[in-house]
């Protein structure tokens, strides 16, 4: 009669916290993601290195769409924006 959805993980799996050596085997899968994204961080003067790194990329993330909505002029000359009809030195 009823569907009972089956919870092979347990219950609370998502929203368990990872452990400290969890933590150190993400980061070292991938340290020039990691080194991408502080030199982002450091262009943007943001310190977030404490933030998981999904975290951090979904902060800059925010922060380069509220530049472009505020500040369109200045998106459009130092974004680069899919999409966009921009021409090209070779191209005129």
């Amino acid at each position: 009669m009823y569907d009972i959805a089956k919870n092979e993980d347990g219950p609370l799996w998502r929203t368990m916290k990872k452990t400290v050596g969890e933590k150190k085997a993400d980061e070292a899968e991938s340290p020039a993601l990691l080194e991408r994204i502080a030199s982002v961080e450091t262009y943007l003067a943001y310190l977030l290195r404490s933030a998981s790194l999904p975290a951090r990329i979904g902060f800059l993330e925010h922060n380069i769409i509220r530049l472009e909505k505020e500040y369109p002029p200045w998106a459009a000359l130092h974004f680069n924006e899919p999409r966009r009809n921009c021409t090209k030195a070779g191209n005129r």
